[in-house]
Formats: C-alpha cells, structure tokens, sequence
C-alpha cells in the first residue's frame, strides 16, 4: 500500500503538531511539509488533490496557497530563495537537486492546470463543500444559500414578528415583545428596539451557546409556568416578613433603649428597621448578609455574657440564618422571573429562525459546524469519502489555537481516518496566541495535543485519544527568526516572570515560550511604567518622539506600526499624528466620521430633517466655517450672532440662520433643495461645495456608503442617518501597504504580520467583564441572559463570572504576548497601574526585571540601544504612488489612480469600471450567470453598485462576440487570471484563455485607447503558450470601449 511507503519515507509519526511561538517561521513549516508530502514521489502526479491545507480566514488561504505556488516556481528555477527549501526537501525525500526540480515542475503544472482542486481553503468553505455533498442527507435542498451576514438574516426574522404586534392570533407574541420593550426601558438609556432585539437574538449563532439553546427549545414558558414562579417567590417573600414581624414584635415588648445594647444605637436601629420588612431583603453586598456586623457581633457577644435577653439574640441568629439559607434560591429565582419573558421571546425567535431558513432554504455560516458535526461524528470516514467523491489523505491545519470544539469534533473522524493509513498530517498553533475567544476559538484543544481535549470525559474520545498520542508527537518550533536579540530576550524574561503570577490554566498556555536568538542585528526596548496615566495631550508628543527618533535613524515610516487594544485608542492617535503632519495609513483608525467634510455632509442632512432647528444650524454653520476658514473661523461664526431677539423680557443676540445662508448660499432656494434621493441630495450639496468626488476619498467612501444603502432601502433622510449611526464606527478607508505612511492597526489585525518599529501606547489592558456584557448561562436547572459579577449572591453565578474572569485575563496576557512578539529592531510602550487592568502586573514585572529592589513609582526600562536600521534581507513591500489631498496638505497618502485629473487615456471612473469588468469577465462563462455574479461582486464590496447595469451589457456583449467567433465553443478547459511560467524567470498571467478541441484562444481585455505595447504583450503570451499547448494558439485583443476582437 502506498500510504505505508508514504510513512516510511517520512520517518515521524504520521501526526505531527508544532507549537509555533511568534516569528518561528510557522508559514514555512506548512509549506515545506505540503511541498514534502507533494514531492514524495515522482508518479504521483495528482497527489495535490489529495492534500487538505485550513486555515481561518481567507487572507491567510490566499497568502498559503501563494507560498505554495511561489515555492514550486522558485524550486523549478533554482532561485536563491529557495535555497535553504531546497536543501530541505532533498534532505528530507533523500532525491538529487534535479529530480527535485523535475517533481517540482510536474507538480507545479498540475496545480495550475487543475487549480480548482488545489484544496487550500478556510475550515467554512471545507465544510460547505460537505454540506453541499450531503445536502440530502440533511433534508436541505441541494441550491441552498449560505448567509454571511447574519445581522441581515436577524433582522429579516426581527422585523416579520414585529408585523405580528396587536394581531389577534398574535396575542403571546405580542406580550413577549411589549414586555421585552418595557424592561430595556427601566434601563433609561436611549435606545432602538429593533437593534436592541437583534443583538438580543444574535446569541443563537453563537456556537457555545448551542447546548443551552437547544435546551431552551424545551423549557415550557407558559403563564402558568409564570404564575408557579411568582408564587415560589411570594412564599419566600411572606416566610421573611413572618419571621422578622415576630422577632420585631418580641424586641418591643421590653422597650429597650439603645444604651441596652452592645454597639449600642447601630443595634437598636437593626431592630426598629425589622418592622418596615414587607419583602424579602435585598441583599446587602457591604454587609454580606441580613443583619448588619454589629448586630450579630452583639449578639454573639450577648450569648457570652448577657446584656440584653438572650432567647432574643438567638431569634435573631435564626433569622440571619434562614436569609442566607433562602437568599441564593430567591435571588436565582429573581432573576429568573426577571428574565422569563425574555427567554420566551429568545425560544420564539429561534422557532421563527429556523422556520423562515427551512421555507427559504437559506445556511447562516454559524451553522456549518453543527451540520457537519451531525453527519461526520457519527460516520466513518470512508463513508464520507464516497460521497465526496475524492479520498483525501494528509490535514495540515494553521491557527489550529483558533478552531472551535465543533471544528475540531468534525475533523477528527478524519484525521483519524488519515493515521489509521499512516499518512501525514500536521497541525500548527501557538495557545499564547490565542486571542479570538469571542469567535470560539477553544487554545485548550490545541495544549492537549497530541491528545484529545475531552473535558465531558467521553469514553469514545477518550479511546481515539490514546490512538491519537500514540501516532502523534508534539515538536517545538523555539528559534526566532524576526526579532533581535535585545527583543527576544526581554520577551523571555518578561513571560518568565508573568507565567508566575498566571492560574495554573494559563500557565499551560505558556508551556513553551522561551525562544532561542537567530538575530544577528542589535534592537531596543524602552518601556515607561508609571502609577499616574499619562493624559493624552502628555502621551501623543512622547509618541511623537519615538517616531522622530526612528526616522533619524534611518527608519521610514512604514516600518513604523503603532498598535492598540481598541480601535478608537488608534483613531486618536492617527488624529493626532494627520494633524502633526505625518503621513498614516489604517484599515480601522480612519473612520470616516471623523473627517471634517464627512461631518458637513450629514450635518446638511441633519439640517433638512430638521430645517428651523436652531442648534442643527449653528451646528452646520460651525462645520462649514471651520472647513472654509480654518484657524479663522471662531470670528466668522460669532459674527453671525446679530439677530436680536426679546426672551424673557431681556434682549439677547441668537444665531442669525438667514443671513448665514445667504452669505455663503446666495438664498434659501439654493440651500433647501429639490430633490429625488438621498444619494442625489448629497451630490448636489457636493457641487454646490465645490468639491470633486475623485479627489477625496472620504466623500467618495460616503457615497458609495449612501448609494450602497439605497439599493436595498426605500427610506427618507432620517431613516438613512439612523441607518449611518448604526455604521460609522465601521466605515473606514481601506488603503494601501506603504513605506510612506505610519501604520495605526488594532493588536487583533497585527497578529501574523511583523514591522521594523512597533509602539505600544497602551500596556493596560481591561482586565475586566466589559460593562453592559451579558452572558446566557445555566445556574442549577434555569438558563438566564445575564450580566455577571464575581459578587453575585448565586454561587453558581459567582462561579461562572470568576471563570469568565480569569478566561478574559488570560486573553489579554494572549493579546500582550502578540503585541510585544512583533517587532523585529524595536519596541516602546507605555503602561500605567493606577487603575484595574493588566498594567499592575506588567509593572511588577519590569520592576523585577529592571530593579528588583526599587518601590519608586515609575520606572523607565531600556535593554539595547538606537543603532541606524540594519539592512534588511526581506521582501520590501510594494511600493504605491500617492498623491496629498489639499485639505489635509501632506499629512495622508492614497493611490494617484484614484485621485488624478482627467488625463488623455483615461479618467478615474474609467478605470475604476475597467478593474470591475475584469473581476466580472475573470468569472463569468456564460450570460445565464451573469446578473448573479455581478450581484455578488457589488455585495462583497468588490466593485461599485453605480456600474451594475454597464457592467452586465458589456460582459454580455462580449460573451455575444466571443460566441460569434467561435471563440468559447466547445470547450474543454478555461483559465481565468492565471500564472503560467512563461521562461525561466517570467510568469505571465492572460486575462482568459479558452481551451477547446481543436484550438486555444487567449484573450487580453483593455480599457483604454490602443497601444502597440498592447500587441507586444499578447505576441509575447501567444508565443508562451505555443511551448505549452500542442494546438494551434490564437490571440485577440478586447478593447471595452470598441467592444471589438482584434486578431494578432
């Protein structure tokens, strides 16, 4: 059998899991051990077919897959890159230099050829790929929809039971909701019920949640049941007051004063407040039972030696007793009925989810784990072979710290399938890593490797656990190849002395974190620690200093990575930065709200909803003003307070509205416009500004926000504002990698990528349960939606929240070891400790790393010192052109593409639609499709919704050409975009090529005018494929605007 071969050769066990700490070379490790499973034999020439490469998100299956392909073709050519890959994988195959490059380039062209069986994906499009094969089987129609966006889906259900208020078969749904709304009043915060239900209801998607929910599916909440629940408490509520009366009523018949007792006036006053009891007690947390400390000191005290009557201090033991005996039932069953009807409507959403996915055969993305899970855990895998179609023989899984306890069930069928053959398979994760517990990502799967996690202590997995460690071995990868010297050690020394102070849990996270120095470059770390936070307008300027310190020393700015914790720490720093002059670019710290124009575009509209509103027109005036004048504005705005007015028999200056807009508007007219849409109000407030869409990403971004919008929505002004609340903490430019510009990022977006520079503004991370965070738990046989405190008087509550707790402690302890693992030269932070967060730890920490014996207050360290940047080896990024919008001078930077004039070629549009009807034409085949693709492209952000209808003529005028010629007529294979080795050092990539019986036909779209390097280009293709085809190959230019073939 081949498969025992396979294993020989490979001389490991046919598991293998390395626990990758940061800048271990994780993503080589996977690529050598695909390319190694690839290349094991010189006949298997389809083997990629049978190799299953997951990961988590689809950013990191395309830059695997890249690794991949570009180390086949650097394989194939002899690159110098590929040297130390080379020499690898001869060592490993036991081949010659030229028998690797000869499997290599087989391989290499069977993989582009047949690039649809290339099977490296995220786990969700595995799974789908399962779904879609055993459709059947679970009673869903083979052309089902997957929902990406749930919220969508939520809010489709939300909205179809809110048709159903007042109906009169409606009555229970209809008192669920009215109840829902009238205790997330009690809150007194302002809120939107329908949003407030949504991100009520998205718990269902929530996999760790399943368990309860498909228990809750049981629970019966009738009135009755509600009645029971209210008499349960009643009862309680009568057996207190009883016993407090009589115990009340024995104290007054001795008309004690307050100097008979002990503790004298704070006892007798516990006393006279027993008659005003008409409830069951609160529970005092202060006090930490029913009757205060001095009372029941006293009467302890009374039982020694007696000062008051004694049966009456023993009355009042009693009492405390039996308060805290009920208190934990009473104050479970409190909040049970608290929440009864929220659970109710939660189960009746549910039922209305799964009937609206049946009707419509719809799958959220949530859902794919729990259908997988009901097919394969209870399969063989051969069974599940059959149906796929393919036998699948190696696993590599990345992240695998981030799978979640369902993946994981569902793969271990056939990983152990995979063993059982002895052939190979790898899994890669770091546990220190583990920083997306909010998307289940469950780290202790991967600590327990090579065993099973099996905290239900199953039988059946506890068997497979034992086969598992027998197959498997768990190997280290402890060399750092990104950070220097001065880094690596810090990072050792620091998580030597922080996996002291863990839990014993989290200290099993960090089993492995000691790494050994591959740098041969010196680095810097400066670390402030100090017990007062330092304010922003103290902190920024230090940050500021940092970044001056690096450019003189050689580094530029896009070596330079500020990270945060939370995005609005990064928005307010690139705030600062963009006003200091500095060029920076983020995916999520320019939020389009902040900008100045943004800001007068919907305060106009806010002005239109409300157009004799006086405060949105000072508003409005104030914006505009400070984006005309600028510095010089505060003078202008005040000026326009002289309109005299009588209030309250004294004359006052207010706002003089009228005057304003005919300063700057001419008149009302050419302010309070006509208008047909939103999105053509805001156009015509644009013109009237002056301004040039092209020219300005923000307002560009805007509108593509608005027109995007009104594709699906028919509402008016306020309905869109509401609309851009609910979105603008999300809407931000998406800009480009670049050496010119500062990098301002989340911690969360960093994890995977390394910089020259990183600066840590803030080491203290909130250690606690955010504010406002509610959880669904189960406490004794009841499940609540619930907040969580480590003070609940619920033990079982209080149990669940120290857990949470100390999950959300290690998850920052997580989030520090990726922000302080990512730089390679240098690294400055900023901690303080004054207040609850991970900044006390981290200051004792450097404290005994710096001065054992210090107890100053701040403290400074520093390891290493400032050396000009060293010359790097690495792959340099791509370097971008960029252009300085006027508004800003030349503090941002963006593509010249976007923003440039008009020019003779082409126009900015232009190309935008050129770039569109590639991304079409790269997918389509035939007219039938098209809309749907088009559709899809539009929904994923990946063209503009403005070039729907051209886009769909266009394409379809050239499929009419193409079939006109003849040129996609029985076809046996088409290639879209794909990378083809042209020579030894060129790699062409036609925009399609048609395959068919007779002949090859390679197209190249252009959107410009005609070029002769355009006939250059495609001579050259034709030329290249005539190498790789036996049939004859022929060559036509496509110009969009002709909608022409040319023959070459």
């Amino acid at each position: 059998m081949s498969s025992k071969k396979d294993f020989k050769m490979n001389k490991s066990k046919p598991l293998l899991v390395y626990s990758a700490s940061a800048g271990s070379g994780k993503t080589f490790r996977l690529v050598l051990t695909y390319l190694e499973i690839l290349l094991q034999s010189n006949q298997a020439t389809k083997k990629f077919r049978s190799i299953v490469a997951m990961t988590f998100t689809n950013k990191a299956a395309l830059e695997m897959k890249n690794r991949i392909i570009n180390g086949l073709y650097q394989l194939v050519n002899k690159h110098d890159e590929a040297k130390f890959l080379q020499a690898e994988l001869i060592k490993k195959l036991e081949i010659t230099e030229d028998e690797l490059q000869q499997r290599a380039s087989i391989a290499f062209r069977e993989i582009l050829h047949n690039y649809e069986d290339f099977q490296v994906s995220t786990i969700d499009k595995f799974n789908l790929k399962l779904i879609r094969s055993f459709s059947r089987d679970l009673d869903i129609s083979g052309d089902f929809d997957v929902i990406m966006n749930e919220k969508d889906l939520l809010e489709e259900v939300i909205e179809l039971l809110m048709s159903k208020i007042g109906l009169p078969d409606e009555q229970n749904l209809t008192n669920l909701l009215h109840f829902y709304a009238l205790t997330n009043l009690e809150d007194g915060e302002k809120w939107n019920f329908k949003d407030k239900l949504i991100d009520f209801a998205s718990i269902i998607g929530n996999e760790k949640y399943s368990r309860l929910l498909a228990q809750l599916q049981t629970i019966d909440f009738s009135t009755d049941e509600f009645k029971k629940l209210k008499s349960q408490l009643r009862q309680m509520d009568l057996e207190m007051v009883s016993k407090c009366q009589e115990v009340y009523t024995y104290f007054s018949s001795f008309n004690y004063t307050p100097a008979d007792f002990y503790e004298k006036s704070n006892s007798y006053n516990d006393f006279m407040k027993l008659a005003e009891i008409n409830r069951f007690p609160n529970f005092d947390r202060d006090k930490g039972s029913f009757l205060g400390k001095s009372i029941i000191k006293a009467c302890k005290k009374n039982e020694e030696s007696p000062k008051f009557d004694v049966y009456l201090s023993r009355q009042l033991l009693a009492l405390n007793e039996r308060y805290l005996s009920l208190m934990p039932q009473y104050q479970l069953l409190s909040k049970y009925k608290e929440h009864f009807f929220n659970m109710a409507l939660l189960q009746e959403i549910s039922s209305a989810l799964a009937s609206l996915k049946k009707d419509q055969q719809l799958i959220r993305i949530s859902d794919f784990n729990q259908l997988i899970g009901s097919l394969v855990q209870g399969e063989e895998a051969p069974y599940i072979y059959e149906r796929l179609g393919t036998r699948l023989h190696h696993f590599l899984l990345d992240e695998f710290q981030d799978t979640s306890r369902l993946q994981w069930l569902n793969l271990i069928p056939l990983l152990h399938e995979s063993i059982g053959h002895e052939h190979q398979n790898l899994i890669v994760g770091d546990p220190k890593q583990s920083i997306y517990r909010f998307n289940n990502g469950k780290a202790e799967q991967f600590v327990s490797l090579p065993g099973l996690y099996n905290p239900e202590k199953n039988p059946s997995t506890a068997l497979k656990s034992a086969y598992f460690e027998k197959m498997g071995e768990l190997k280290n990868l402890d060399v750092n190849f990104r950070s220097s010297e001065e880094i690596v050690a810090f990072n050792n020394n620091f998580f030597g002395l922080l996996k002291e102070k863990m839990s014993s849990k989290a200290a099993d996270f960090y089993a492995s974190f000691t790494q050994k120095i591959n740098s041969e470059h010196s680095g810097l770390v400066e670390i402030n620690s100090r017990k007062i936070a330092l304010k922003n307008d103290e902190l920024y300027p230090l940050i500021q200093n940092k970044i001056d310190e690096c450019i003189e020393d050689g580094f530029k700015l896009g070596d330079i990575a500020i990270l945060t914790e939370k995005n609005a720490q990064g928005n307010n720093i690139a705030n600062y930065l963009t006003e200091q002059g500095y060029a920076v670019v983020s995916s999520d710290s320019l939020l389009v709200q902040h900008n100045l124009k943004i800001k007068l575009m919907i305060s106009y509209l806010k002005r239109r909803v409300k157009p004799n509103n006086e405060t949105e027109a000072k508003r409005f005036a104030e914006t505009f003003l400070r984006l005309k004048h600028e510095e010089d504005y505060l003078p202008l705005y005040l000026s326009f307070f002289d309109k005299e007015i009588v209030h309250k028999g004294k004359s006052i200056k207010v706002f003089n509205d009228s005057k304003f807009i005919s300063t700057y508007f001419n008149d009302s007219a050419n302010f309070f416009v006509t208008y047909e849409s939103v999105y053509d109000l805001v156009l015509q407030f644009i013109k009237s500004m002056s301004w040039i869409e092209e020219e300005d990403p923000y307002v560009h971004h805007l509108l593509d926000f608005i027109y995007e919008f009104q594709l699906t929505n028919e509402g008016d002004i306020r309905y869109f504002l509401d609309y851009y609340d609910l979105k603008k903490e999300k809407l931000a430019l998406v800009l480009p990698e670049t050496d010119r510009a500062i990098n301002i990022m989340s911690i969360h977006k960093s994890k995977g990528l390394e910089f020259p520079v990183v600066i840590l503004p803030f080491l203290n991370f909130d250690t606690g349960i955010k504010s406002g965070s509610k959880y669904l738990v189960e406490a004794d046989d009841k499940i609540l939606y619930t907040a969580l405190s480590k003070d609940s008087p619920v033990d079982c509550l209080k149990e669940i929240a120290k857990e949470e707790l100390e999950l959300i402690a290690l998850d920052k302890i997580n989030l520090l070891y990726v922000a302080l693992t990512r730089p390679e030269f240098r690294l400055y932070g900023f901690n303080e400790y004054s207040s609850e967060g991970l900044g006390s730890t981290v200051h004792e920490c450097l404290q005994q790393l710096s001065n054992p014996t210090s107890t100053s207050d701040d403290l400074n360290f520093k390891s290493g010192g400032r050396q000009l940047k060293p010359i790097s080896q690495k792959k340099k990024r791509r370097e971008v052109s960029f252009f300085h919008p006027s508004p800003l001078s030349d503090r941002l930077w963006y593509p010249d593409i976007v923003f440039q004039k008009q020019r003779e070629e082409l126009v900015p549009s232009a190309i935008q639609y050129g770039i569109a009807f590639h991304l079409v034409i790269a997918e389509v085949e035939t007219s039938i499709e098209l809309t749907e693709i088009v559709e899809r492209l539009i929904e994923n952000g990946e063209i503009e919704a403005s070039f729907k209808d051209r886009l769909i003529h266009d394409a379809h005028v050239f499929l009419q050409k193409a079939d006109e010629l003849g040129l996609s007529r029985s076809l046996v294979e088409t290639l879209n975009e794909t990378d083809i080795l042209a020579d030894e050092n060129i790699l062409i990539r036609p925009d399609k090529i048609w395959v068919s019986e007779k002949d090859v036909n390679v197209i190249e779209i252009k959107t410009g005018i005609a070029k002769p390097s355009h006939v250059t280009q495609l001579k050259m293709y034709q030329r290249a494929l005539e190498q790789i085809f036996t049939k004859p190959v022929n060559a036509y230019l496509y110009y969009v605007t002709s909608k022409e073939f040319l023959p070459v």
